[in-house]
């Protein structure tokens, strides 16, 4: 997903300048709606994450995708964590629910890795982001 390391990049580059993670809107991150606060699109509803390092991008499908069924929560998540005195962040992908994560196999390339945290009941385990 191209969007997301967009988002990744950005953090990283305000990392550098800041010395902290940012918000969305503070990195100047816009998900495919056009929002810095996350918005939804014909397919998916993208949410940021209220505290930067938890939960900070994330996006679920609002209609059904093969085995993918229609989810109310964050499905694919990217976390990023900042340390201060290394200068280092780390963005770690998920995806919560398995029959999703075909749908987008480099998704987990991103950062850290991915993991799956359900077996795929339809629904994404929640989060903010």
């Amino acid at each position: 997903m191209v969007l997301t390391l967009s988002y990744v990049k950005l953090q990283e580059a305000f990392a550098v300048e800041q010395n902290k993670l940012g918000t969305w809107a503070e990195i100047g991150y816009k998900d495919p709606s056009g929002s810095s606060t996350g918005g939804s699109t014909s397919n998916f509803t993208y949410v940021a994450g209220t505290t930067a390092g938890t939960n900070d991008w994330g996006a679920y499908n609002i209609v059904g995708m093969n085995d993918c069924a229609i989810a109310t929560a964050a499905v694919w998540k990217v976390q990023s964590t900042f340390t201060a005195s290394t200068g280092n962040v780390v963005s770690t992908p998920s995806v919560t629910n398995a029959n999703c994560k075909n749908l987008t196999p480099n998704f987990c390339a991103i950062g850290a890795g991915c993991s799956t945290t359900n077996s795929g009941s339809g629904t994404g385990n929640g989060g903010n982001g």
